[in-house]
């Protein structure tokens, strides 16, 4: 787990694909109506969804989801979230999520505290640390945002971070290396790495999941 959270670096996205990835990740979650709005005005809003939620009492019934991404390198200000409230006040979801790709600023805290109780619908942040442990859990989402770039520096990545901190790759990860990278290219410190870390960690899946086994007779 914590190798596939080392592979998530939301710099390596746009704003858009950020937005992209937070509408992947809430069907992954078991939201349905998903809905992004991309490309226009969003109406306070970057997605809107419906979580289904089955009481003993009420029956099924759904709550109505406002999710707003904000892609930001450093902390997010209060005045990047007013108007999302504004819009929440207007329209009145049943909750309002932040999804925020760094963190947001202690003003920002101390605010959201302050006016949370005054609301008729529930405020949520999801900041950094906690957007990675769930995108950790859905390694299809990481190959397809995540391992799409340079894949010479994803196994740099890799070999540093086995060396150093003694992380192990996941089997993801390796299945991608040697299913993209130029094997013939590669010095031979590499090809030992990539070797070494099959055989010590994954040559016996194997004989559990044959469809998951790495070739690796060129090596």
């Amino acid at each position: 787990m914590n190798d596939l959270i080392a592979l998530i670096n939301f710099s390596h996205l746009n704003h858009v694909e950020f937005e992209e990835l937070c509408f992947e990740l809430l069907l992954k979650l078991g939201f349905s109506k998903v809905t992004w709005n991309w490309g226009g005005a969003d109406s306070g809003r970057d997605i809107e969804a419906h979580l289904s939620i089955n009481n003993s009492l009420l029956g099924y019934y759904y709550d109505r989801f406002f999710i707003e991404c904000k892609h930001h390198e450093k902390g997010v200000p209060p005045e990047k979230l007013n108007s999302k409230i504004a819009w929440a006040d207007a329209e009145k979801p049943d909750h309002l999520v932040f999804m925020v790709s760094s963190y947001l600023t202690e003003k920002s805290r101390i605010w959201l505290e302050k006016i949370r109780s005054d609301k008729p619908y529930k405020i949520h942040v999801l900041e950094e640390a906690q957007l990675k442990r769930l995108i950790s859990q859905h390694e299809d989402i990481i190959k397809k945002f995540f391992l799409k770039n340079d894949k010479v520096t994803l196994l740099n990545d890799t070999k540093k971070n086995w060396l150093i901190h003694g992380i192990v790759p996941s089997f993801t990860t390796l299945t991608f290396l040697f299913e993209n990278l130029d094997i013939d290219s590669l010095p031979t410190s590499d090809l030992v790495f990539l070797y070494i870390l099959y055989y010590s960690n994954y040559s016996k899946m194997e004989q559990l999941d044959t469809d998951r086994s790495i070739e690796i007779s060129d090596l």
